[in-house]
């Protein structure tokens, strides 16, 4: 972010929260590949009843596409990192 390269940023944003999911799943004795990470986190929006963690989720996978399409406006790429 300090560089001003927000594609790398999001990157980096997603890679830790891709990287929280799995560290929650093998806690439970899961290891998940990569498209096993959407139906976990709804496992997990469900069991805490939570709604929030699919919006927080969305934005990590926004700022993974951000770094494919670089499209994201650097507020928005600022919003979703504090996410």
């Amino acid at each position: 972010m300090e560089k001003g390269d927000y594609t790398q940023a999001s990157e980096k944003v997603w890679g830790a929260a891709s990287q929280i999911v799995k560290a929650l799943a093998a806690k439970k004795g899961n290891a998940l590949r990569s498209h096993e990470l959407h139906e976990f986190v709804s496992e997990i929006r469900r069991e805490l009843k939570d709604p929030e963690i699919s919006t927080l989720w969305l934005s990590a996978n926004s700022l993974h596409q951000n770094f494919y399409e670089n499209w994201l406006p650097e507020e928005t790429v600022k919003d979703c990192m504090e996410n």
